[in-house]
């Protein structure tokens, strides 16, 4: 099942859970597009080891290449992206531009909640935990081995279990690898 093909099966009510970016929420109260408006709910991924909650799997990011030919253009702008009224915007719009609000201050507006209050109400849970992976220099790495145990264990080609011990197991061995 691709990306697309779940997303229209759960705003068409025809499944009743998808792991899916955050902003499915956002299709989910598309009248013009769902099925599911206000009969829908979302939660954090569970965490297994501790109570803390995991952030819901949604994010957004911009980066400035080192070959751009115009670094102030480049960087005007992600500073016009990332102002707090384009935020507002951005994590605001049916049909979603994939964003989630990863500033308090658009997280906690009258207008982003009025927009998606099951939405906000889980992200107020988990935002003040997010890990910022983008920022370790093996991220790419990283990520690329949890996807592939994630997929293993949602295929059934791992028991869950065997998949996270797995994962575990070679996510430390990367991070605690000098180079």
């Amino acid at each position: 099942m691709t990306f697309f093909d779940s997303v229209n099966a759960f705003l068409d009510g025809q499944v009743a859970m998808v792991e899916q970016w955050a902003d499915v929420s956002n299709m989910a109260n598309d009248k013009t597009r769902s099925k599911i408006v206000d009969d829908w709910g979302i939660a954090p991924l569970p965490n297994f080891y501790s109570n803390q909650l995991y952030p819901i799997n949604a994010g957004w990011s911009m980066g400035i290449s080192k070959q751009t030919d115009n670094q102030a253009l480049a960087s005007a702008f992600v500073r016009f992206a990332f102002q707090p009224s384009m935020r507002l915007k951005l994590n605001t719009m049916y049909g979603s531009s994939g964003t989630d609000p990863v500033m308090p201050l658009t997280l906690n507006s009258v207008a982003y909640q009025d927009y998606n209050r099951e939405k906000a109400q889980v992200e107020q849970q988990v935002l003040p935990r997010v890990q910022l992976w983008f920022k370790h220099e093996k991220a790419p790495e990283l990520l690329k081995v949890f996807a592939n145990y994630i997929s293993k264990a949602i295929s059934g080609d791992l028991p869950i279990e065997q998949a996270l011990a797995s994962l575990e197991v070679e996510l430390d061995s990367l991070l605690l690898t000098e180079e």
